[in-house]
């Protein structure tokens, strides 16, 4: 029976392992490995360790940090999130000492900016790899992983508060929160054409210039939450490089009670159901626009799907406290694993 949960991750921002840490400990013992350990305060060694084979020049300090974990809790339940540097010679080891052990897939491993050797290797030691995206579910089958199961993403009710006099200031008209990939930019350059403007949240959108595009960088969870309360549209898009068919930010807007434009995905109308039923799909720039314009005009259609949306999410077990007792559930049912020979 698990009776402790060791989360590897990043605790910053809305990064999964700060939220699965809070999720955790108001249910068993909690204990925090933070992947910032693995990386030299030295940045040009990180990037160098990077471009190698996605490495962490320090992964032995992680690892040897998880290990102590797990000596220290009774029959814990090890967590890794995304591309947690933890290789599968420590991942045998956590087991040797009476761990089970799940990863939560939260970047699609064979998108080709994660892609890495070690983290292959070591989704093969793992009793259970959750992953949020159905489109590789059989990827993670052929590489031999024991039990891949999907789960989707959750929110974080630690966020949803509005604590920000900043966003009243920032507010725009249409909100964009994600990080900048090329497929996005030139959607929203076509979004823009259309005589709208957008505001957007995240990194590396100073690499692609349009006038009509506001970049706020990177903010906090709390700002996030209060600009998507103030701003009158925020767009969902997924990230075609990760074969998303829903984000983090799917569920954060949702349950914080924004007016969603979203992309239309069949795990997105899973999540929100019919169109205009708790949120607009569009398929193109061109068909967003358009229905942006008419939710501009229309303040009465967007508190209704406001609400609707925030009641649908908040209402529906979407908490990552209801992801990590899914989680909990999925391993505690699974016969033991017999160890492996240290080569394997």
């Amino acid at each position: 029976m698990i009776r402790s949960v060791v989360v590897v991750g990043s605790p910053e921002g809305t990064h999964l392992a700060g939220s699965l840490v809070r999720a955790a400990s108001g249910m068993l013992p909690a204990r925090l490995c933070d992947v910032g350990i693995a990386s030299s305060s030295f940045e040009p060694l990180n990037k160098l360790w990077w471009r190698i084979d996605r490495q962490s020049p320090h992964t032995q300090k992680l690892e040897a940090a998880v290990l102590d974990a797990v000596a220290d809790l009774i029959c814990p339940l090890v967590v890794t999130t995304g591309l947690s540097p933890v290789r599968a010679a420590a991942l045998r080891a956590c087991r040797g000492r009476g761990a089970k052990l799940a990863h939560f897939s939260s970047d699609d491993p064979w998108n080709p900016r994660f892609a890495a050797r070690w983290h292959f290797a070591a989704l093969r030691q793992y009793d259970v790899v959750f992953t949020p995206r159905r489109s590789n579910l059989s990827d993670f089958l052929r590489l031999g992983v024991r039990d891949v199961r999907w789960l989707p993403f959750g929110y974080d009710g630690e966020f949803l508060g509005d604590r920000s006099d900043r966003a009243v200031q920032d507010a725009s008209d249409i909100l964009f929160v994600g990080g900048a990939d090329r497929d996005r930019a030139e959607f929203l350059d076509r979004f823009c054409a259309a005589g709208l403007s957008v505001t957007v949240v995240g990194g590396y959108w100073g690499r692609y210039r349009n006038v009509h595009r506001r970049d706020l960088g990177q903010c906090s969870p709390v700002v996030v939450a209060a600009l998507t309360r103030a701003s009158k549209v925020s767009i969902i898009m997924v990230r075609r490089a990760n074969r998303d068919g829903h984000t983090m930010r799917s569920f954060e807007a949702g349950a914080i009670g924004g007016c969603l434009l979203v992309e239309d995905t069949a795990e997105h109308r899973e999540i929100f159901g019919a169109d205009d039923e708790a949120v607009r799909y569009f398929t193109s720039p061109e068909e967003a626009a358009g229905i942006a314009r008419t939710l501009l005009a229309d303040e009465a259609s967007r508190t209704r799907l406001a609400t609707a949306v925030r009641r649908r999410i908040t209402g529906g077990r979407h908490t990552y406290t209801d992801r990590l007792r899914e989680m909990l559930k999925s391993v505690e049912d699974l016969p033991a694993r017999p160890l492996e020979p240290s080569h394997a």
